[in-house]
């Protein structure tokens, strides 16, 4: 019998695309799987739509309470109604290619040492063209994977609406942590300090929707700070010191001279303005291309020429 995977999505006021979100869990070429979807205190019609989907496949669970947050509201969902040994994380603006759930499934049957895997995903814009392609999928080998705890000083990234892992290494690590929205790349951090491996191919298996309320086009100045809490936390750890709680690393930052706050949102801005940008360039929106590409490159210049410089050379390759 094939392998039986708990597929647990979060929704929260998502009727927009939600039950294209869905129909394309429900279309996946691996059909032995149960789909948890969490109504997550939504006030818009996003209950009424997994109820209608329930209705004619029974394989849908809903968990519908108030709303909790994405980290408790999948943590709730993974140790109280998985059944399933090995999970599957979807956005409910997203959409998975048909394919996802038996390529993956057949690439941690090949790698038994894997325990997590993830991949690329198709850049879609609101109309749900195609507009780039995100590579955030982690390591490509287990040696890279390893290596990374004594390596690197970065974070674990991978697209997390990609994520396939096994569910008791999830809980080894007490799962998410409620530090939105951040608290994906805190997790794959915190499973692969614990021992998990990461190793995704490098193959397109997601449509991963950029839009007006999606945490690549909008991030505030606070949630960038943490972010880089995150990192401080995974430094500590890794030289045997205690943590930090969000509030002793605001205050620590807070003590910091006026112009070193100054440099961090100009970093900060002009990095969102140059996403922007680029997301209004593959929408082929040029007026909103040049409104988002001028403060960039007056915030950052030698950050934004330096990345065009690379997409050029790149593209003629």
């Amino acid at each position: 019998m094939s392998q039986f995977v708990s597929v647990v999505m979060s929704a929260y006021n998502a009727e927009k695309y939600l039950a294209e979100a869905i129909e394309s869990v429900l279309a996946q070429s691996h059909t032995n799987f149960e789909f948890i979807i969490i109504n997550d205190g939504s006030k818009d019609r996003s209950l009424e739509i997994i109820q209608e989907y329930q209705a004619k496949d029974a394989r849908i669970i809903i968990d519908d309470h108030e709303n909790m947050g994405v980290a408790r509201s999948v943590n709730h969902a993974i140790e109280q109604l998985a059944k399933a040994d090995i999970i599957a994380r979807v956005d409910a603006d997203d959409v998975m290619l048909p394919h996802r759930l038996s390529k993956q499934l057949a690439f941690l049957e090949a790698h038994p040492e894997v325990t997590m895997t993830s991949g690329y995903c198709h850049l879609i814009n609101e109309q749900g063209k195609t507009i780039g392609i995100q590579k955030l999928s982690g390591f490509e080998s287990i040696d890279a994977c390893k290596a990374s705890l004594q390596q690197y000083t970065e974070p674990v990234i991978c697209a997390q609406t990609c994520l396939m892992f096994y569910k008791k290494d999830f809980l080894a690590v007490g799962g998410y942590r409620h530090i939105w929205p951040s608290e994906d790349v805190d997790l794959f951090t915190r499973m692969v300090e614990k021992g998990s491996i990461l190793v995704s191919p490098p193959e397109i298996l997601m449509k991963y929707r950029v839009h007006g309320q999606s945490v690549m086009a909008n991030r505030s100045l606070r949630e960038k700070i943490q972010s880089s809490w995150v990192v401080d936390c995974m430094s500590r750890r890794r030289r045997g010191l205690e943590e930090q709680s969000f509030e002793e690393y605001l205050q620590a930052l807070e003590a910091e001279p006026f112009w070193k706050k100054l440099n961090r949102k100009r970093e900060h801005y002009g990095y969102h303005y140059y996403r922007n940008a680029g997301i209004a360039l593959g929408s082929k929106n040029y007026g909103n291309f040049v409104k988002w590409l001028i403060p960039a490159v007056l915030l950052r210049p030698s950050y934004v020429f330096g990345k065009l410089m690379f997409q050029l050379k790149n593209r003629n390759r």
